[in-house]
């Protein structure tokens, strides 16, 4: 080589250019995730809302399902709870499904929404929103000197009459 400082910088270009590549590339593909998971939680809600006359039949579709695409049952229940709690997700946006999963876990609609819209804001991390719903679990825990509960399981079909 001619001229190592001329080779050196043209090696850190090169490098930082495909690492930018690549985390570009992994934020298309985990919000383009995010887009047909919420899609697939619309489909199946609508689906289960025209079945709803049927006892049981949303655990048994999901059960189906899962077996027949090869899908964890709890990735379909994922979806559906997904599009319950944010029938809007943008299309153009800083959060991925990774980002979306995390939220999932935050019971209280409000606190929720504050946690969403301080990571869109913010350009979080999936590990730096991981870190402000533990904080903010633990001030719940602190306010009301209970333990955090995970998400409370919902009921697939809604209940006759509402």
């Amino acid at each position: 080589m001619n001229n190592p400082v001329s080779y050196i910088r043209l090696r850190d270009q090169v490098s930082r250019t495909l690492a930018s590549g690549r985390e570009r590339a992994r934020k298309a593909v985990d919000r383009q995730q995010l887009l047909s998971y919420q899609e697939v939680g619309r489909l199946l809600h609508v689906h289960l809302l025209d079945n709803q006359d049927r006892a049981r039949y949303g655990d048994s579709l999901i059960r189906q399902l899962a077996e027949d695409i090869v899908l964890p049952r709890q990735r379909l229940y994922d979806m559906l709870r997904l599009h319950r709690l944010f029938p809007k997700v943008q299309p153009v946006g800083q959060l991925g499904w990774s980002h979306y999963q995390l939220l999932l876990t935050v019971r209280d609609e409000e606190e929720r929404e504050r946690l969403r819209a301080r990571a869109e804001a913010k350009g979080m991390t999936k590990a730096a929103l991981g870190e402000a719903i533990r904080k903010a679990k633990g001030r719940t825990q602190k306010a009301d000197g209970h333990q955090a509960l995970p998400p409370k399981p919902q009921r697939l079909v809604a209940k006759r009459g509402k």
